[in-house]
């Protein structure tokens, strides 16, 4: 598993110390007139500027095929924490994403999404299916 951030206009971006903390690769996605401006480790430089999160996002699709990854976390890159909700919402670190990577493994979907903490609080079950868009972090089979 490994996670691709794309990321415009946050040279100062931390998100990737989170998934770095908890063992998982990181490569950041960024537009050629950004490229230099950031200090992150794994930039890959997406070829144009200015084309906006579709196109950014079919060069991580196209990228994760062909260099052969399997799944991909596709997260933001301004998220600062992770956490689950039982009732409250308890901070985690981006080691739930194995977590999560264990049970998707087991699961029909190609695509597992999480949400941003403040939406937590309206859930009314653990889990919901094709109710929404996932936001904020996906996690993707490539393969299926």
């Amino acid at each position: 598993m490994v996670c691709f951030i794309p990321t415009k206009g946050r040279v100062n971006t931390k998100t990737y110390k989170l998934f770095k903390e908890a063992g998982i690769e990181v490569k950041h996605f960024i537009e050629p007139n950004e490229f230099d401006l950031y200090e992150v480790p794994n930039k890959v430089n997406i070829k144009e500027n200015n084309k906006g999160v579709t196109y950014v996002r079919n060069f991580m699709l196209n990228y994760a095929r062909e260099n052969d990854y399997e799944w991909v976390i596709f997260c933001d890159d301004d998220v600062n924490s992770f956490g689950v909700y039982n009732g409250k919402t308890v901070k985690k670190t981006a080691g739930i994403w194995n977590d999560i990577l264990e049970k998707a493994k087991k699961l029909p979907f190609e695509l597992v999404g999480i949400n941003y903490t403040q939406h937590a609080w309206h859930e009314k079950t653990s889990y919901s299916i094709n109710k929404k868009f996932a936001e904020v972090c996906v996690l993707m089979n490539i393969k299926k």
